[in-house]
Parts: structure tokens; sequence; C-alpha cells
């Protein structure tokens, strides 16, 4: 990661997106290295395999949400876990919600920045961001359901 870092910063690259696990940050493979904003989707099983439980696998996640981490962070309330993040980042942060599709549609509502559906289809879906600083209306090639959205079950 590092080698490969040094030279798109040789190539003059001006930006990275980096997809940090909680295994990069458990065996040290991201140290040294700041990020300018971090980011928090949600939670899963995705890596258990690696640690004791969701508590574990949890914890191991939130140092990337301190100041020798990254400046700051955005943070997905559409699961528990963002409430949680939120409460615990060192760092300031700025919540996302999608009311349509969170566990709590309360909390998703409340979040600095709101995601409204506007229509999922194969080609894509479209959606509006409001938050303080006005809207943006776009669509993204992100397969997506068949409008209307139905209400994804949680368990």
């Amino acid at each position: 990661m590092h080698a490969l870092l040094a030279l798109m910063r040789e190539r003059e690259v001006e930006a990275v997106a980096v997809e940090v696990s909680a295994q990069a940050l458990s065996r040290h493979r991201v140290d040294g290295i700041r990020f300018d904003v971090a980011g928090f989707t949600n939670l899963s099983h995705d890596h258990l395999d690696d640690y004791a439980d969701m508590e574990e696998y949890f914890e191991a996640k939130l140092p990337l949400f301190r100041p020798d981490r990254a400046k700051r962070g955005v943070i997905c309330l559409d699961s528990p876990s963002g409430a949680i993040v939120v409460d615990r980042a060192e760092v300031p942060v700025v919540t996302v919600g999608t009311p349509s599709i969170a566990a709590d549609p309360e909390s998703a509502s409340a979040a600095d920045w709101v995601v409204v559906i506007d229509d999922e289809r194969a080609a894509g879906t479209t959606f509006t961001m409001t938050g303080p600083e006005g809207s943006l209306t776009t669509t993204v090639p992100v397969i997506g359901l068949t409008w209307p959205p139905t209400r994804h079950s949680r368990s």
C-alpha cells in the first residue's frame, strides 16, 4: 500500500479512494497513512471470521476515526452501528442517511445529508441528497431495484 501510494504521489495523482478493512487496521497495514476523509457505511459479517464476534470486529474499525488516521469522517446512519461511530469518533464527522432503507428511518432523517432515492433501474440509480448546503440530484450507474422501491427487511 505504501509503495503504491508513493508511486502515485511521484506521478502526481491528486486523489485516491482506498477501502480500509478492519484487518488492515488490526494488522497495521495502513499505519503511517493519514486520510483526508474516512467513511463508515455499515457493519456486516464480511470479515467476521477474523474476529471473535461482531463487537470485536466493530472495535477494530473504530481506530480509523482517530486524528492519527483521518482528518474527518463521513458516517452513514442507515444501520445502528453508524450512530455509535458518530458518538465514538475522535474527528469531526458529517452524517448521511437514507430513511427509505434505514433500520431507523427517524435517525436517518436527522442526518446532516439526507438521501432520497428517486428512481432505481437496471441502468442506474437516481437520488437526491439534501443538506445544509442545498441539494444535489444525480444518477450513478449502479444497478438498482425496480420502482417503486420496497423497504428492505432488517433482521
